[in-house]
């Protein structure tokens, strides 16, 4: 599944190799940042109170997936220690079984969304705040198995210390982002607006890393 290392990385322990295998994950990280931020920015042409509803949405988001997110750390730290191992076979097992936990807990996320409503609702969220929430989390929720697969994968990459690979889904995955989200939130070359979902839409499909 992977490629072996070809990073020049200097001797282990120097600042040189630190920064090598860190930038990348850093420039990642920003892309990722990026495409929340350009998400918001399209979200308050709608009007403020989807600002507020999806702001306030992501935030419940952020619990399932906090969660999902924490179990496929796990990948990465046994893709490291089976490649330092010299075991290539386990590295790949590990991902698999990664990728298994990921679906498996994308899955389940869904059995949330009967409780979203409430949820809201007890948050202050009522009328058109409650629906544009509701419009996102749905769709955000849809796309979890996928994005989670996608982190499980690219946790894979970053144990074997090839981090550039990550670098470069997110970093795609944010310009398209950018093309994409200017185009459905406000509706643009015949397409209809879409406006909240528009935003999370793609970001789903991205999710899937292209």
């Amino acid at each position: 599944m992977y490629a072996p290392q070809t990073d020049a990385i200097a001797p282990a322990g120097t600042l040189r190799q630190v920064l090598t295998v860190a930038w990348p994950i850093m420039v990642s990280m920003l892309a990722h940042t990026l495409m929340g931020l350009v998400d918001t920015l399209m979200v308050s042409g709608v009007d403020e109170t989807a600002v507020a509803a999806v702001g306030l949405a992501n935030a419940v988001g952020m619990v399932p997936f906090c969660a999902g997110y924490g179990l496929l750390n796990g990948v990465r730290v046994l893709v490291a220690q089976s490649t330092g191992a010299g075991d290539p076979t386990a590295a790949r097992r590990a991902v698999s079984q990664g990728a298994r936990i990921a679906v498996a807990v994308g899955v389940l996320g869904l059995g949330v969304i009967p409780f979203a409503s409430p949820i809201f609702s007890a948050l202050g969220l009522h009328g058109a705040g409650l629906r544009y929430a509701m419009e996102w989390y749905w769709i955000r929720s849809l796309g979890t198995p996928f994005h989670f697969l996608s982190i499980a994968v690219l946790a894979g990459f970053d144990g074997r210390g090839q981090t550039t690979v990550s670098m470069r889904v997110n970093a795609a995955a944010s310009l398209l982002n950018i093309g994409l989200c200017s185009v459905l939130v406000p509706g643009r070359f015949g397409i209809r607006e879409l406006g909240v979902a528009g935003a999370d839409f793609q970001d789903r499909g991205l999710a899937a890393e292209i």
